[in-house]
Formats: C-alpha cells, sequence, structure tokens
C-alpha cells in the first residue's frame, strides 16, 4: 500500500491520515488500549510539526506554519489544507514552499476530522461511583507510568466521589484490596467500591495448538466471568467466583486453537463490565 495518495488525483494526505486516527482511537475504546490512543496522537503531531518538514499545516498552530491557498477568505486562524503530497509518483513527502492548491488549498474535510477526533483524544477521564457508609481512609489512584497518587479521603465524601485523572493505567487501592484500571481521555467511568475485584493474567503459554492461561483473582463479591472467544475452544463459557475474602487465588484453564493459520483472541468480561474486560490474543 502506497503511504502516500496517488499524486494526479488527490495531493495531500490530511484527510486519509485523520480519518485513520478516528479510525485507530474508536478501537482504543472497544478495547481499552491506551497505546492505540497515543497512536492516535501521534497522528495530529505530525499535523501540527512533527513531520519531515518540521512545520505545523495548521494555520495559526504551532511554528514556521505557512500561508495557505483561499481564492477569498484570506488566512484563516485553525484551518487545515489538503496536506503534504508526494513528488509526481514518488512514495515520499513533498511539501512545497509554493503557497498553491490543491496542497495548500483550505478544505473542510481536515477540519472536520479533526474536531471529530477531539472528543475521543482531549481531557481528563471523570472517575466518580458510590460510597459504602462504613467507608474510612483513602481511596488512591496510582499511576502505573508516572507513578503520581491522586487521594480521595473517603471519610470527607457523603455518598459519591469524583475525580478528574489524565488518561493511562492506574492501580486503584481501596481498603486493603488492589485494582487495576484502563482510563481512556474524556471518558466517564464509573468505578464501583461495592463489587471491588482484580484480576490479572499471570500467564499464557502456548503449546502447540493448546492454550494454557493462568490468571489471579480478588474479589469481595460474587464475579462471573464471561468468556467470548474467537478461533479458539475454552470448555467454559462463564467462570464462577466466590469472595475471596482479601485472598488471591489462581485459576488454570486450557484452550485449544481451532486454525493455526489464523490469530485468535479471548475477551474476558467481569459482572457485565465492558469497561474492565481483558484481552489475551496471538498468532
Amino acid at each position: 500500500m502506497r503511504l502516500f495518495p496517488v499524486w494526479t488525483v488527490f495531493r495531500g494526505n490530511n484527510s486519509m491520515l485523520l480519518s485513520d486516527a478516528k479510525a485507530l482511537s474508536s478501537s482504543a475504546g472497544l478495547r481499552r488500549d491506551p497505546k492505540l490512543i497515543e497512536l492516535s496522537q501521534s497522528q495530529l503531531e505530525w499535523v501540527v510539526g512533527k513531520n519531515p518538514f518540521s512545520q505545523s499545516l495548521m494555520y495559526g498552530e504551532g511554528y514556521d506554519y505557512a500561508p495557505q491557498y483561499t481564492a477569498m477568505s484570506g488566512d484563516i486562524a485553525g484551518s487545515l489544507p489538503v496536506g503534504i503530497q508526494t513528488s509526481v509518483n514518488k512514495d515520499v513527502p513533498y511539501w512545497p514552499f509554493n503557497n498553491c492548491y490543491n496542497y495548500k488549498e483550505v478544505w473542510v474535510q481536515p477540519s472536520a476530522r479533526w474536531l471529530w477526533l477531539m472528543p475521543d483524544l482531549c481531557g481528563p477521564a471523570r472517575v466518580s461511583g458510590k460510597v459504602p457508609a462504613d467507608s474510612t481512609g483513602i481511596l488512591e489512584f496510582i499511576n502505573k507510568i508516572t507513578e503520581k497518587v491522586s487521594a480521595v479521603e473517603l471519610e470527607k465524601v457523603r455518598d459519591e466521589f469524583y475525580v478528574e485523572l489524565p488518561e493511562g493505567q492506574y492501580c486503584v487501592k481501596f481498603n486493603g484490596h488492589t485494582k487495576n484500571i484502563t482510563l481512556l481521555p474524556g471518558e466517564d467511568y464509573f468505578l464501583d467500591l461495592y463489587q471491588f475485584y482484580n484480576i490479572q493474567v499471570e500467564n499464557r503459554e502456548l503449546k502447540d495448538k493448546e492454550l494454557y492461561l493462568k490468571l489471579s483473582v480478588q474479589t469481595n463479591c460474587d464475579l462471573q466471568l464471561e468468556v467470548r472467544s474467537q478461533n479458539i475452544n475454552f470448555p467454559n463459557s462463564r467462570l464462577d467466583i466466590s469472595p475471596t475474602d482479601g485472598k488471591t487465588i489462581i485459576l488454570e484453564q486450557n484452550g485449544y486453537i481451532v486454525s493455526e493459520e489464523a490469530p485468535w483472541v479471548l475477551v474476558l468480561i467481569p459482572n457485565g463490565n465492558h469497561s474492565e474486560l481483558i484481552e489475551v490474543y496471538g498468532l
């Protein structure tokens, strides 16, 4: 596949690049994957200067932005042109200094796609939850990359808590229990302190066509793990787990790959909560 569009038909790639970034950000929401969010953000960074020409393509934003081609309206702050093109049929970036149609021509499409991306990539995650009446101590959110701790003193809140956090992966600590959660930018995330559980994949091993999966589970409630899979057969479609009384238990499950020629994927959904799904996949 070409990295850049065919020169004789469409001389810039902003619309396609930002459309692909939107597909990535939508996939990130479905798969709870911060790495896909980072990749989407990289596409925006390309547009505003992280490109081979170190030039922002958005007028009025960043450094070294250039005048854009508009027949009547003049330069518009925030506008985007058609985008970086190629030199005839060479599949490499080409960005002439000429202010000429149509690579530097202002179009509606790139700006519309930029705005389309903003709800997926901008703003903190908003985390809320109900607080049990007898709760004391501190609810901690520990960012796994920066190790920054955000704390909520439960004695100072009545029935509910609310906190805004940057996107990322967090370890949550509450009453001696821990829980791993993934927060995406701009989302509303409900953290249920009445049903506080933590599930981790400790080990996965593939031998021939058999997958050996080892899970560690800690829960203060009855837990149902719904098992969904593609190209892999598991003996159980649901796992029922009783409260572990603060202890961590180990679950081992075996699955069988149907076809070695295709990827396989396994998704575990705790108590019907898709925002905390666990995904295991391979080839």
